[in-house]
């Protein structure tokens, strides 16, 4: 059977065009840019001057690498409980175009056990205790291939992204902190009994160490005293430093799935394109190279501390510290940073 000269022609016009379309269709990660920069203008959009003059700050500004979680009474950026009801639902979702579901859950909580935390230390708190004292920055001017970034930061909360070239180049540091760690008991706010903030992150790494045998247990614990505080915390640059503990090489192959399960957890708190992005830059590390170190006890309620280190990524653990009633080991510190691209900046 002919096909005629006319509909041929119209089918490779057809074709074509529709090869067109595809190629200039955005990628998973443009569109992702554009979300951020629609989110981040909408937000801007909503201020008045004043607050502009706090929120907006240069690119270059060294502030944008200025972070930390501890309770500070000073911080850069807008405070979420100097805005309106619209315009916190405007940052809100701002952390949402950056967070999976999950992440989002996670930085919700951090905030809600924030006046727990004050409720339960009332007039014996040391800090200000204030869940409207978290802090939204944005640095350079939102656009979708241009170059800007955006922090929310608060006690227990640093989320950073930087963006450039029409794609999210770096989504670290990202730090997540739980006290209380679990909610032993049922009080007048803050999470039902047994909420646990940080529940993957704990258990998952646990796990692996609990099924190290006696010569790699050997290996990956560190020492019984485990670190006081993170050692991937500030300043803005991180240096990785020898790697310790046990080696991927030296896992079996259910050890290693437990390895890549507990790096997939940090990561997939970031939204899906972001993570999967990442994800895919910490795959080219061989798991053979990457190392996990445990300090202190394997019992979830007495001190302990764990690292994974790759050669371009950092995660670290800790849960040395009591919650506010006094009870030991009961308060997560959690940090994922990388060694090469922390706030786009090539290490």
């Amino acid at each position: 059977m002919r096909v005629s000269r006319t509909v041929l022609c119209l089918t490779v016009v057809l074709l074509g065009s529709w090869l067109t379309a595809r190629a200039a269709e955005p990628s998973t990660s443009a569109k992702r840019a554009v979300a951020m920069s629609n989110a981040a203008e909408a937000l801007t959009a909503s201020l008045d001057e004043s607050q502009k003059a706090q929120v907006e700050l240069p690119f270059a500004d060294e502030k944008r690498t200025d972070w930390h979680w501890i309770p500070k009474p000073r911080r850069k950026g807008l405070a979420i409980g100097k805005m309106n009801a619209e315009q916190r639902e405007r940052v809100f979702e701002l952390v949402k175009a950056g967070l999976s579901d999950e992440g989002y859950d996670k930085a919700r909580k951090v905030i809600i056990l924030e006046e727990l935390v004050g409720h339960l230390e009332g007039s014996q708190a040391t800090h200000n205790r204030d869940p409207g004292r978290y802090y939204i920055t944005i640095f350079g001017k939102p656009a979708p291939s241009g170059e800007w970034g955006w922090s929310f930061e608060g006690h227990h909360l640093s989320l950073n992204f930087t963006l450039g070239g029409g794609k999210v180049v770096s989504a670290t540091p990202i730090f997540l902190g739980a006290n209380p760690r679990l909610i032993h008991e049922k009080w007048s706010l803050g999470p039902p009994v047994g909420t646990r903030g940080l529940e993957k992150e704990e258990g998952l790494a646990r796990d692996l160490f609990k099924s190290l045998s006696g010569k790699q247990r050997e290996a990956a614990h560190i020492a019984m005293e485990p670190p006081q505080e993170l050692r991937g915390g500030p300043p803005a640059k991180l240096y990785g430093g020898e790697p310790l503990g046990i080696a991927g090489a030296e896992l079996s192959p259910v050890q290693k799935r437990y390895l890549h399960a507990l790096m997939s957890t940090y990561v997939k708190n970031l939204e899906p394109t972001i993570a999967s992005d990442l994800l895919a830059r910490i795959g080219r590390d061989s798991l053979d190279e990457t190392y996990f170190g445990w300090w202190g006890s394997d019992d979830p309620d007495k001190p302990h501390f764990y690292r994974v280190q790759g050669p371009t990524f950092t995660i670290e653990f800790d849960n040395t510290q009591e919650d506010p009633t006094g009870r030991s080991a009961n308060h997560i510190h959690s940090v994922l940073r990388s060694t090469k691209v922390d706030f786009g900046r090539e290490g």
